[in-house]
């Protein structure tokens, strides 16, 4: 038990130090040093520019042109998991245009012909081509996809002068313009800024995504579950594309995934009949899942909706999952076994600080193979899982804690278990 105490108060400390790591130390801005290395920094973490015109754009009822053109008051959209989302074009007539599905970033300059429909019910048939407003140029080799972007042009920001013209005296009773420097000094003028950069500090969603966690129920023995674990995925856009006219996404995305667990030397070794040792039989099947020591698999995106401007992303999965678990201590006897099965997930979209995803799940697992002391074989059986998470975002987009809650359970058996998991989880840029 304490040792358990002990694991849990490292995973704690290990939080807050990777939690204090995100605070950055104040560093002279003016420094030519430090210039060249934020320059060469931000190119290399360079994703992309928007850019938002600054010309009037025709306004189109089917093949024809409404005179006279309109200015472009302001562009806002979302950047959703790789798709651009929820764009909405006000013009200073006070008119608003939008889009009904989502584009794929990758796609986005094949898109440019797409319309942007006018949202007044008397002007519904007037639309606005997407490439006549907004532009997007991408930086070669920065295959990321960004996620959880917010966009609005024009951008009032304020820019640091370097020179300015001021009018002095020639001293021939005439008067001219000089540029006088401002280096060293503090002025800056708002200005309108009319693009936008996307970098890998804005969050992507393509890189690998670790987790490390203990288990509330392992540390207080209420069940025999993994109190140090460690887990890794990566999300590997497969078909951004999604059908004409739909946000439907057929094939979306592959993850493959990875899992080790740490027992307690007393907990670590499935229930097994042991009078007949080093021959057994499995008395409690479920734990070749919940015992498992090592745990990989896949999982790919079968289905996918994201509603046009919901919060709500739904997902139907396939998967499959190989593990491995313990039968005798001390003797090299391991069982392997594999499951696969599909599901129904939930995702929420993620606030500046929150995030919820909800699974549920129907597998069959299989044994893969007797090892020589196994005298019965285990028969396949089916079993469900629901899982539920809660993240708390700090100063990274891609650092969190988290709350994890998952049951198990055998169909038509009264076999099930229980995890309670809390950690820590960021992502690692490829």
């Amino acid at each position: 038990m304490k040792n358990k105490h002990l694991t849990f108060f490292c995973i704690l400390v290990n939080v807050l130090i990777m939690s204090a790591q995100e605070k950055s130390e104040d560093i002279d801005q003016d420094n030519p040093i430090f210039k060249i290395v934020k320059e060469n920094k931000e190119r290399s973490s360079k994703i992309g520019t928007f850019e938002m015109t600054k010309e009037k754009v025709s306004v189109h009822i089917d093949d024809s042109l409404i005179k006279p053109k309109v200015k472009i008051k302001k562009c806002t959209f979302e950047i959703d998991n790789g798709f651009v989302k929820d764009i909405s074009v006000e013009t200073e007539g006070g008119d608003n245009f939008s889009n009904s599905i989502a584009i794929s970033l990758i796609r986005f300059r094949s898109r440019y012909n797409d319309r942007l429909y006018n949202e007044n019910p008397n002007k519904k048939s007037q639309f606005i081509k997407l490439g006549d407003v907004l532009k997007y140029t991408c930086e070669m080799g920065n295959n990321f996809t960004p996620d959880n972007i917010k966009i609005s042009l024009p951008e009032k920001k304020q820019v640091k002068l370097t020179e300015r013209n001021i009018i002095v005296d020639s001293g021939d009773g005439t008067q001219r313009l000089k540029k006088e420097s401002l280096v060293g000094l503090n002025v800056f003028k708002d200005t309108l800024i009319y693009n936008s950069d996307i970098s890998l500090d804005d969050g992507i969603s393509n890189l690998i995504d670790y987790r490390v966690y203990s288990d509330f129920l392992g540390l207080i023995e209420s069940t025999t579950n993994g109190i140090v674990n460690f887990e890794a995925k990566i999300c590997i856009p497969v078909n951004p594309t999604n059908f004409s006219g739909t946000n439907f996404y057929i094939f979306r995305s592959i993850s493959p995934h990875v899992r080790y667990s740490r027992f307690d030397k007393e907990d670590r070794a499935i229930d097994i009949d042991s009078l007949l040792l080093p021959s057994y039989v499995v008395n409690n099947k479920i734990q070749l899942i919940q015992k498992s020591f090592v745990s990989c698999g896949v999982a790919v995106s079968v289905l996918n909706w994201n509603p046009k401007h919901s919060f709500l992303e739904f997902n139907i999965p396939f998967t499959t999952q190989f593990y491995l678990a313990e039968a005798i201590p001390g003797i090299e006897e391991n069982i392997t076994s594999v499951s696969y099965g599909t599901g129904l997930e939930l995702k929420i979209t993620r606030s500046k600080n929150f995030g919820v995803n909800i699974g549920s799940y129907v597998n069959k697992l299989r044994h893969l193979y007797n090892r020589k002391y196994m005298i019965e074989k285990i028969e396949p059986f089916n079993f469900f899982n629901a899982c539920a998470e809660v993240f708390f975002y700090g100063g990274k987009k891609t650092d969190a804690l988290f709350l994890r809650f998952n049951y198990t359970s055998v169909f038509g058996d009264s076999n099930n278990f229980f995890q309670f998991q809390i950690g820590y989880k960021s992502g690692l840029n490829l």
